[in-house]
């Protein structure tokens, strides 16, 4: 193959990478980086987690129990009402869990409900799980959306971790 053929398959190809990406994300209603989502009250009290340099959020040193953050979800404007939680992250122990549940509330009466929960499966590897499919019509003028991701583990050494949770179909 000749330089100039060479070159013109290399750009060709590379031209093609972003369109590929970007019909990925048009199934993507929304999603975070877990280290852009809130910790409770008790996690930063207790000092239970820490952040990786990549936003990843995991028990800190030494620590054990459960811990939670929560991720609010905002108005988006247009495309698909989503019909799954995906969420990614890292198991590698049957002792605890990390698990994500989408909730709903009620910005009249503050009733919140969760409707879609996704848990981690001892994987030993950074993977990203999917939720039951649901059907919901998202209303954000009369409820708030948020999802709340708890990390547990009952040892100090398993490797419990959450990268991020997403919104899409």
């Amino acid at each position: 193959m000749t330089n100039r053929k060479m070159i013109s398959a290399i750009a060709l190809a590379l031209s093609l990478v972003p369109a590929a990406a970007q019909a990925a994300d048009t199934d993507n209603y929304w999603s975070a980086n877990a280290a852009g989502c809130v910790p409770e009250d008790a996690a930063i009290q207790g000092d239970l987690y820490s952040t990786t340099s990549g936003g990843a959020v995991q028990h800190d040193s030494g620590d054990s129990g459960s811990f939670y953050v929560d991720c609010d979800v905002p108005k988006n404007s247009g495309g698909t009402n989503p019909g799954k939680l995906f969420l990614t992250y890292d198991d590698d122990s049957s002792s605890g869990f990390v698990e994500a549940q989408l909730y709903r509330m009620s910005r009249s009466t503050g009733t919140v409900t969760s409707f879609s929960t996704v848990t981690s499966t001892n994987n030993g590897g950074t993977t990203s799980e999917s939720s039951s499919s649901f059907s919901h019509t998202f209303v954000q003028n009369t409820h708030s959306y948020f999802v709340r991701i708890q990390v547990q583990r009952t040892g100090t050494t398993p490797l419990e971790v959450f990268y991020s949770v997403a919104l899409g179909t």
